[in-house]
């Protein structure tokens, strides 16, 4: 399900998606397509991982 949501962000979009475990392989797939990640340790051992679809020219949104 989070490949389908970060596939269907435009340029500039963000989520963020909760997981209860670190996504390794989650972020090598959305790395090679481009997509930004930030994954945040949460205290009670969940994940939160963040994505985000750079703008067409890959420059952040002004």
């Amino acid at each position: 399900m989070a490949r389908a949501l970060a596939d269907a962000l435009a340029p500039w979009q963000t989520i963020r998606l909760l997981t209860p475990q670190y996504p390794t392989p989650l972020l090598t797939l959305l790395a090679e397509q481009g997509l930004e990640c930030r994954v945040l340790s949460l205290p009670d051992d969940d994940v939160c991982v963040q994505i985000h679809r750079p703008g067409r020219d890959g420059q952040a949104e002004h």
